[in-house]
């Protein structure tokens, strides 16, 4: 009878520890959908600032390009203007890459807060439509903020990366064409290859980054193998 104090006692501790801790996790839930929603607000702007940018540029081009008749002062204007637009274009991408990391570490913070609340109450995973794993598998390709293969050229930075690798094949073959007697097929099939090899520059550097922070982030709550059941 001596020890029932203390294990009371201990459960009451317990139960306020819990409690206490799921007040905590609830905050830091809220924090981290307001950081989500800077995230993706930052993201936009920054591909519609940068698209708004190439389309204003393309539309001075073809007044040049009218003036001008296609002449030096074209190539001299689009010489000038595309590298500039490609540096806009690959600082646009390496921020779009970085905030869309963070994105999927927030979601992969609130998936562990998830799964605490089914910790504490089982029978609420039945009300959880998103899952409470918070490996690659359902952070990513669950809820598309991680795509792989092809399906990376979908997201934002991979529509910027496809962008910028079109701004690229364009300058090459722009400086291609100041060259003395180079017909028009050289150009196109230099700036069709280093549009492909700017595309395939931009995936990898997209799928690894995120490969690589997914990596060095212990996973705590696997998903279940295939056949079991999932959250």
């Amino acid at each position: 009878m001596a020890d029932q104090p203390t294990e009371i006692q201990r459960a009451v501790d317990d139960t306020q520890r819990r409690q206490q801790m799921l007040q905590l996790l609830i905050t830091e839930h809220l924090t981290l959908q307001t950081a989500r929603s800077g995230a993706i607000a930052e993201v936009n702007g920054r591909a519609t600032l940068f698209l708004g940018a190439v389309s204003s540029a393309l539309i001075a081009l073809a007044f040049i390009g009218q003036v001008s008749r296609i002449g030096s002062a074209f190539y001299a204007f689009g010489l000038v203007l595309f590298p500039v637009l490609l540096f806009l274009g690959v600082a646009t991408f390496e921020r779009t890459v970085a905030t869309s990391i963070q994105n999927a570490l927030y979601l992969r913070e609130i998936n562990r807060i998830r799964h605490f609340c089914t910790e504490m109450i089982p029978e609420a995973s039945r009300y959880f439509v998103l899952s409470i794993h918070d490996d690659e598998w359902d952070v990513g390709l669950r809820v598309g903020a991680v795509s792989m293969g092809w399906q990376s050229f979908l997201a934002t930075a991979g529509m910027v990366g496809v962008v910028d690798s079109v701004l690229a094949g364009v300058l090459a073959a722009l400086a291609l064409m100041l060259l003395p007697g180079i017909d028009l097929i050289a150009p196109i099939a230099v700036g069709i290859a280093v549009f492909l090899l700017s595309a395939l520059l931009h995936q990898r550097c997209q799928l690894s980054s995120s490969r690589r922070v997914h990596r060095e982030i212990p996973v705590l709550f696997p998903t279940p193998p295939v056949g079991e059941a999932r959250a």
